[in-house]
């Protein structure tokens, strides 16, 4: 198989990753746990998939594309980082609805129960407003590339760009959703790029990029800027279940003081059951993707010293 068929092949399941991300995107509600952890497993995946690509393309030991792949799986290990602190915070729900309802038509300490969640919430908000994210490179380079700059080392070039690239735009997804809309995130969703601005202007599609996810990268990217300008909210924590379960837990207690439902309290449970749940099942895929980071960069090295 030629070092091209290889490349194209990852172009195209650059595609379907992407394709298969849109698709939830506009199924489910904005920022639900179940779109952000596909958007985890769809970075994991690329990860692996890069690893796997570069084993097969017969690099040169020791040379500068050695240097480009630890750069990009040490910015992904720092992401991480970041992701597994903010999302960890999430502990800080434990004292969020465990209320024995039984009674809650006369049981007014729930009303400060709420308050302590309330305050708890408002709290695991500023922890993850002071995780920095600055370091990550969450921007577009907006470089200019031709075909001979693509085409280094059998290809391998345009490949860790067009990575990197799909892996900032995962990344602001996943911090926006699950750490804090900060500043760098905010700008990196401010404004739509066509695929001359994401990819520099001096791309030819004929090239590398036949499957079209520069098309795809683009049109995600412009649903986030479309979604996240209707919110009109200034910087917080984007995950949808979040939302849900302050609003329900505001029902709750307005419910107290006036006639409150049992279906009003089975949202409420429900929706903390989900934002605590998705949480860990996120931190889970973190974990999993340290692993994978460390014995993939033992993979490369290997290679190196074998070659």
């Amino acid at each position: 198989m030629s070092f091209s068929t290889k490349t194209d092949g990852y172009y195209e399941f650059l595609a379907k990753e992407l394709s298969n991300l849109d698709n939830l995107f506009v199924s489910e509600n904005f920022m639900s746990m179940k779109f952000l952890q596909q958007v985890m497993s769809t970075l994991r995946s690329l990860h692996s998939r890069l690893t796997l690509l570069v084993e097969s393309l017969d690099l040169p030991a020791g040379e500068k594309w050695v240097d480009h792949y630890m750069d990009e799986s040490s910015r992904l290990w720092e992401a991480c980082i970041v992701l597994k602190s903010g999302v960890s915070n999430y502990s800080s729900a434990d004292n969020l609805p465990n209320l024995a309802l039984a009674n809650h038509r006369v049981n007014y300490q729930v009303i400060d129960e709420i308050e302590v969640c309330k305050t708890a919430m408002r709290t695991l908000t500023e922890r993850n407003r002071r995780i920095r994210v600055h370091r990550l490179g969450l921007n577009f380079d907006g470089k200019n590339y031709n075909k001979d700059t693509f085409d280094g080392y059998n290809g391998y070039i345009g490949v860790l760009h067009a990575t990197k690239t799909v892996t900032t735009l995962l990344l602001a997804i996943l911090i926006s959703g699950l750490v804090y809309f900060c500043p760098e995130t905010k700008s990196y969703f401010i404004e739509k790029y066509d695929e001359n601005w994401v990819f520099g202007s001096g791309y030819d599609e004929n090239w590398v990029f036949g499957s079209g996810y520069m098309g795809l990268t683009a049109k995600l990217h412009g649903r986030m800027v479309d979604k996240i300008g209707l919110l009109k909210c200034g910087p917080d924590i984007l995950v949808d279940e979040l939302e849900k379960s302050m609003s329900s837990m505001e029902k709750v207690r307005l419910g107290i003081m006036r006639s409150l439902s049992d279906e009003k309290v089975e949202n409420m449970k429900s929706s903390f059951v989900m934002l605590k749940g998705g949480a860990e099942g996120i931190i889970d895929q973190i974990d999993d993707l340290f692993d994978e980071i460390v014995e993939c960069r033992k993979m490369i090295l290997g290679l190196c010293s074998h070659s």
